[in-house]
């Protein structure tokens, strides 16, 4: 019997390499992406993946794709994977309305949404439902709040999702993710000097927030979307997957530092390696020359 696998934020990056690597194995997988994305996913139509404009913050364009997906399939998903994701930067106390309306949206709300609508599909067939969470909601990264906040709250929904799904049968999974060589935190690096605001707008501010943006893609273990797509989607067609799988550079290392390690220790290290600690310096420095 065919295998079904629908996956969201496809247009590039984990995405994408997750399309490649669910059709590889034989599934028939429907990608999604916003429209004015879609033309970037032609090459995977040669697989035989059938690309669909799709803006998950858009109740509309999700029931207009679940109609698509259940006359070709019958009701039925193997693999639901909410994969779509952004990142903004910023001081978490200067994050401007329109931003946190806009990555909640996305990273939060399209997801709930998409997995309402789709539960059903994934009953049927006693299939898996996918996160794609992140070290970010595990443990404290600087100039990126709004980011962590919305990893946080949907890897805890994937695991109330889980406990609630078991009597029917289908497995949920948040995918803890670390360092991927992908475009995702590339917007957030360059911060004006209005988007720090006078709190933080002090010599090394601009160099921290550079870091944390970049992180992903200079990762001490780099990982390659396709190396990370290829292991996750390993683990999901052995059947019975774990509620947390940790891919992606540093992924394991870092949840144990956020979650087995005192929160000073772990706010230490982050400022250390990101050079949040000379930020923090120049802002006492501040202070102190004003008193």
């Amino acid at each position: 019997m065919t295998k079904y696998a629908f996956i969201t934020g496809a247009s590039s990056g984990i995405g994408y390499a997750l399309s490649k690597s669910f059709a590889q194995r034989g599934y028939k997988v429907f990608a999604c992406s916003p429209e004015w994305e879609l033309h970037l996913m032609d090459p995977l139509k040669g697989l035989g993946v059938t690309p669909l404009a799709c803006d998950i913050t858009n109740t509309e364009d999700i029931l207009r794709v679940k109609e698509i997906i259940r006359k070709e399939t019958g009701g039925r998903l193997d693999v639901l994977y909410n994969n779509a994701g952004i990142a903004i930067g910023g001081p978490a106390c200067e994050c401007k309305d329109k931003d946190v309306e806009k990555i909640f949206r996305v990273n939060v709300f399209g997801h709930i949404a998409v997995t309402r609508e789709f539960t059903d599909f994934v009953v049927a067939t006693k299939g898996t439902i996918v996160f794609t969470s992140s070290v970010a909601g595990r443990i404290a990264f600087p100039f990126v709040a709004l980011y962590c906040s919305t990893k946080a709250a949907i890897d805890h929904y994937a695991h109330v999702l889980n406990l609630e799904l078991k009597p029917f049968g289908v497995s949920v999974v948040s995918v803890i993710t670390g360092g991927v060589n992908t475009a995702v935190g590339d917007k957030s690096k360059d911060l004006s000097e209005d988007e720090f605001g006078l709190k933080y707008n002090v010599p090394g501010a601009p160099e921290c927030a550079l870091e944390v943006a970049l992180m992903a893609r200079k990762c001490p273990i780099p990982v390659q979307p396709d190396e990370y797509a290829e292991a996750v989607v390993k683990k999901l067609v052995r059947g019975n997957p774990s509620l947390n799988l940790f891919q992606g550079g540093m992924s394991w290392i870092l949840n144990f530092l956020g979650r087995r390690t005192p929160i000073w220790f772990q706010q230490w290290a982050i400022s250390r390696h990101f050079k949040f600690n000379t930020v923090a310096r120049n802002i006492r420095k501040r202070l102190q020359a004003r008193s």
